[in-house]
């Protein structure tokens, strides 16, 4: 199914806001929570996987990791050099990062910008969380 079949399945049309409901994604990880918490915030580790593919590396990932601190990774995408940049709002260390998150953009394209929270979990943790 595409992504517009499965948006139009759950309510949303082309022209309508986005549905204001949190989106939990869980993955399960063979790694200490301290360690999973480090590879958002080590620039070297962070590179390898986040915003990274096989076929299109980073060009770089900057990293400030403290509140109000800031983070750029970019990326060439469609022979264009697209950045992600974003603030830290909240690391709580092992457990939760919370941070604004948007795609820097062309100067005639709207800045969407947006909070993104990720919250590390144990397994026995995980089963009952509400959030």
């Amino acid at each position: 199914m595409s992504a517009l079949a499965l948006g139009a399945s759950m309510g949303w049309r082309p022209g309508r806001a986005a549905a204001t409901a949190p989106l939990r994604v869980a993955r399960h990880l063979r790694a200490a929570p301290a360690t999973a918490f480090a590879a958002w915030l080590d620039p070297a580790v962070a590179r390898r996987w986040l915003f990274a593919t096989a076929t299109a590396p980073l060009a770089a990932a900057d990293i400030d990791p403290r509140v109000q601190g800031a983070f750029r990774f970019a990326a060439h995408r469609d022979g264009r050099l697209r950045e992600h940049l974003g603030t830290y709002l909240e690391i709580v260390p092992p457990w939760r990062l919370a941070f604004t998150l948007h795609l820097a953009a062309m100067r005639n394209e709207i800045l969407r910008r947006r909070v993104r929270s990720m919250q590390i979990m144990q397994a026995q943790q995980f089963a009952g969380a509400e959030t």
